[in-house]
C-alpha cells in the first residue's frame, strides 16, 4: 500500500517554466587563459560593440563553452578554442600574426585571423566574413555558424528564445529520460543503452533518481528549467491541470500512430492523464499490488514456534514475542517488533494499520456514490488505539516519528526488527544470511472483517514529454512504444549481453505488470521461501480498490487546498500514538473538525472537483 498524503507541493518558479530556456554549459575559465594561442597582451577591443544575450545548445556534440556566447552585428560569436577542440580539431596559435590554424584528420583545415574578415577552408580563401574574429578575455572568438557548418554540423536558430541549436546530422538522435528505480537499483545499464543505439537508433541518456526523493527531484528540475526530455511523474496528479499543460506536450495527435500508448494515456485509473480531452501523460505499466505492505521475519516466527498472524490481535501478540523473547538468540533484549517512518503529512509506512481497520488504502474513498472520509470514522480511532497501545508497550520503534526512510533501511539491515512495510523486492533483498523476510498474505482487523492488500494509488507513474525538449516527440514515442512492446512479448530475455543491471533498468523504464515475473531478487530466494511470496501475491490479487480509490484527488490537493487543516490532523494522529493525547481527545478533535466551516467547505469542494465533467 502506498498512501497519498494531503500536503502542499511548493513549485518555486514553475509559473515561468512554460517559456523554453536553453543553457550553455560553462567550464573552468582558467584553463583557457593559459592557452598558447591566446594573446596575453590583447585588450578588450570590443567594449563598445553592441552585444545581445543569446544562448547556444550543443546537441550530440561534446562542447562546453568557458564563457557565454555573444551576438555581434547579427553574428553569434563563441570562444574558438572550446568549440574547435570539442569538434576534434588540433589547434596552433601564431601570436605574431594573430592567426589560428585548426587541423582535423577527416575534415577541412581551417585558418582564422583576429580582426580580419577572412579565413581559409581547405586552403581556399574566403574574404567576405560578416563579422571578424577578435581577441577578448585572452581568447579568440569565432563565428558559430561558420565554424559549425565547416565542421559538418547544422545550426538552427530559435528567434523567439534567442537560442542557436548545434547538432551533428549524422549522429543518433539523443534525448534524456528520467525514471524512478522502483527497487532502488541505479547501476548504469551500459549494455542496454548500447543495444538501444545499435537496434533502436537512439542515444538515450538515462537518469535514475533516488526513489525516496523522486517527487521532490522532479519538482526541482522543472523549477530550474532543466527537466529530462521524457520525465516519469511518480504521481500523475501531483500537478494541477493548468500547470501540467505548461510542463507537458499535448500528445493527442502523435499518439494516433501508437494504439498501445494511446490506451495507456487515456486510462486515468492506470496513471494516464487526460485534460479537456487531450492526452498529456502515458502510464508506465505496473502491478498495482506492488506497493509497501507488512513483511515479517519468518526465521523469527520459526524460532519462536509462531504461526503467521492473520488478525491485528494476533499480530500484536507476535510483536510482543519479537520484542521480549530474544528471537535472534543473542541473549539481549535489543529487538524491535514494528519499525517504520512517517513522511509528508501522514503515518507513512505505518499507514497500513489504518487500512487494516478502515478497509481503505487512502483517507478518502467512494462507495455506492458516497464520499467517505475515513479519518472521521470510528475505525480510524480503533487504528490509533492499536498503535498507541503498541507504542506504549514498547513494540514500536520509539523513533518512528523522526526517522527518515534511509535511516529505517539502515535499521532493518541490522536485523533487529521483526515487522516493517516494504515492497516484495525490498523484502527479498533483505533476506540474506539468517534473516528471512516474507510478505504477509493479508491482515484483517478481526476475523470478521475483510483482509487488506497493498495497492498503488497512483499507479506505476506517468511519462510526459517535456515542453522544454527540442527532440521530436514522435521519435521518443516510437522508442517508448518499442520498449513497451518488447516487455509485453518478453523479448528482452533473448538479448544475451544484458545483465542484472540492464534488466533492472528495463523494469524501471518500461514497467512490470507482474511484480514476480522477471524479479531477480525473488528468483534468488530458496524455493520454499519463494513459494511464500507467490502465495501472498496470489492472495493480494483477490482484492482490488480500483472502484473505490480516488487518485484524481491528488490534483486537487496539489493546489495547496486545506494543507494546514490536514497537516494538523496528521500531527494529532502522531500525538495520540505517542501518548501526548488520548483517544477521547482525538474523538473530540474529530467532532470539532467535522463541525467546522473549513471542513465543510473542503468536503463541498471535493464533491465539486469529483463532479466536474470528465476531461
Amino acid at each position: 500500500m502506498k498512501r497519498r498524503f494531503l500536503h502542499v507541493t511548493k513549485l518555486a518558479g514553475l509559473t515561468l517554466v512554460a517559456t523554453v530556456t536553453a543553457f550553455t554549459a560553462v567550464s573552468d575559465v582558467s584553463a583557457s587563459m593559459s592557452s598558447p594561442w591566446t594573446d596575453d597582451t590583447a585588450s578588450d577591443n570590443n567594449n563598445n560593440t553592441a552585444r545581445s544575450q543569446v544562448s547556444v545548445s550543443f546537441q550530440n556534440t561534446p562542447v562546453s563553452l568557458p564563457l557565454p556566447p555573444r551576438m555581434i552585428e547579427g553574428t553569434i560569436m563563441v570562444p574558438g578554442k572550446a568549440v574547435l577542440e570539442g569538434y576534434g580539431y588540433k589547434l596552433t596559435w601564431h601570436a605574431a600574426e594573430k592567426r589560428l590554424t585548426a587541423e582535423h584528420p577527416s575534415k577541412l583545415g581551417l585558418v582564422f585571423w583576429a580582426d580580419r574578415k577572412e579565413m581559409e577552408m581547405g586552403g581556399k580563401r574566403i574574404n567576405d566574413l560578416k563579422t571578424a574574429p577578435y581577441l577578448d578575455k585572452k581568447m579568440i572568438w569565432l563565428p558559430l555558424r561558420l565554424v559549425a557548418e565547416a565542421s559538418g554540423l547544422s545550426v538552427t536558430w530559435d528567434a523567439f528564445n534567442r537560442t542557436a541549436f548545434v547538432s551533428d546530422p549524422h549522429a543518433l538522435p539523443q534525448f534524456s529520460v528520467m525514471t524512478k528505480p522502483n527497487d532502488g537499483t541505479a547501476a548504469s545499464p551500459m549494455p542496454l543503452l548500447k543495444y538501444m543505439q545499435e537496434n533502436m537508433n537512439v542515444d538515450v541518456r538515462l537518469q535514475l533518481a533516488d526513489p525516496e526523493f523522486y517527487k521532490e527531484k522532479t519538482t526541482v528540475l522543472f523549477a530550474a528549467g532543466d527537466p529530462a526530455s521524457i520525465m516519469l511523474l511518480e504521481d500523475p496528479y501531483q500537478y494541477n491541470d493548468e500547470l501540467l499543460e505548461s510542463l507537458a506536450v499535448d500528445l493527442t495527435k502523435q499518439l494516433e500512430a501508437y494504439p498501445r500508448l494511446k490506451a495507456l494515456a487515456g486510462n486515468n485509473a492506470l496513471g494516464g492523464r487526460v485534460i479537456n480531452g487531450k492526452l498529456y501523460g502515458i502510464a508506465r505499466p505496473g502491478d498495482q499490488h506492488d506497493a509497501p505492505f507488512p513483511a515479517i521475519r519468518q526465521d523469527w516466527l520459526d524460532k519462536l514456534n509462531l504461526a503467521q498472524p492473520k488478525t491485528m490481535d494476533e499480530l500484536y501478540e507476535v510483536l510482543k514475542q519479537f520484542t521480549f523473547n530474544d528471537p535472534d538468540g543473542n541473549g539481549k533484549q535489543d529487538t524491535i517488533g514494528l519499525s517504520g517512518y512517517t513522511f509528508a503529512a501522514g503515518l507513512g509506512t505505518l499507514s497500513w494499520v489504518e487500512q487494516a481497520f478502515t478497509g481503505s488504502p487512502d483517507r478518502f474513498s467512494m462507495k455506492d456514490g458516497k464520499l467517505i472520509d475515513h479519518a472521521a470514522a470510528p475505525e480510524q480511532a480503533q487504528a490509533l488505539k492499536w498503535l498507541a497501545r503498541a507504542y506504549r508497550d514498547g513494540l514500536v520503534d520509539k523513533e518512528f516519528a523522526v526517522r527518515t526512510g534511509e535511516q529505517t533501511k539502515d535499521a532493518l539491515s541490522e536485523n533487529l526488527t521483526g515487522l516493517a512495510a516494504m515492497s516484495v523486492t525490498e523484502a527479498a533483498q533483505l533476506s540474506t544470511g539468517q534473516a528471512v523476510w516474507v510478505p504477509l498474505s493479508g491482515v484483517q482487523a478481526t476475523s470478521a472483517t475483510p483482509a487488506i492488500a497493498p495497492w498503488k494509488l497512483e499507479g506505476n507513474g506517468m511519462y510526459i514529454v517535456s515542453t522544454m525538449t527540442r527532440t521530436d516527440p514522435g521519435l521518443m514515442l516510437n522508442w517508448l512504444n518499442r520498449g513497451y512492446e518488447m516487455t509485453e512479448k518478453n523479448e528482452w530475455g533473448a538479448i544475451a549481453e544484458l545483465g542484472a543491471a540492464d534488466y533492472s533498468a528495463i523494469n524501471h523504464l518500461f514497467g512490470q505488470t507482474d511484480m514476480l515475473k522477471g524479479n531477480q531478487s525473488v528468483a534468488a530466494l530458496p524455493a520454499n521461501v519463494r513459494s511464500t511470496y507467490e502465495t501472498a501475491v496470489a492472495e493480494w490479487r483477490k482484492t482490488s480498490y480500483a472502484d473505490t480509490a480516488l487518485p484524481q484527488l491528488n490534483s486537487f490537493w496539489s493546489q495547496g487546498n486545506y494543507a494546514d487543516l490536514n497537516n494538523k490532523l496528521a500531527m494529532f494522529k502522531i500525538k495520540v500514538i505517542m501518548g501526548a493525547a488520548t483517544i477521547e481527545e482525538w474523538e473530540r478533535y474529530i467532532a470539532a473538525l467535522v463541525a467546522s466551516e473549513e471542513y465543510k467547505l473542503m468536503i463541498a469542494d471535493i464533491h465539486t472537483h469529483l463532479a466536474a465533467p470528465a476531461k
